[in-house]
């Protein structure tokens, strides 16, 4: 990470989200789980958390690029626990919305999920 990649302006959270999660309604709801400026949130669905979907505030940059380059830190898991990333349960979702699409019928599914039909 250089000065190029650093976050710029005022904004409260940068949007961690994976492209290949079939969530419509992912980013609203870890949004509205933010209570104050410096929240952290990261997405679970039954016990298990989706490390690389989340919200963590502008500022927790610095904490991420010293762990990354200075103390090795390699696990996602390490970084989010050291911020304090609350949960936010899909557990009341009717369908896996954490599902990884990579294949033909993968895309299918989480179009039917979303009710998209080409």
């Amino acid at each position: 990470m250089d000065d190029g990649d650093r976050p710029q302006g005022d904004a409260c959270a940068d949007r961690a989200v994976g492209y290949s999660v079939p969530a419509s309604d992912l980013a609203a709801r870890l949004q509205t789980a933010i209570r104050a400026p410096g929240d952290s949130v990261v997405a679970a669905r039954e016990g298990r958390r989706h490390l690389v979907v989340g919200l963590w505030p502008v500022g927790c940059y610095d904490t991420l690029e010293a762990a990354v380059r200075q103390e090795g830190l390699r696990k996602v898991e390490a970084w989010t626990d050291r911020v304090n990333a609350r949960v936010v349960s899909f557990d009341d979702a009717t369908a896996d919305p954490f599902f990884n699409v990579n294949t033909p019928s993968d895309l299918t599914a989480a179009r039917d999920l979303l009710g998209i039909n080409p």
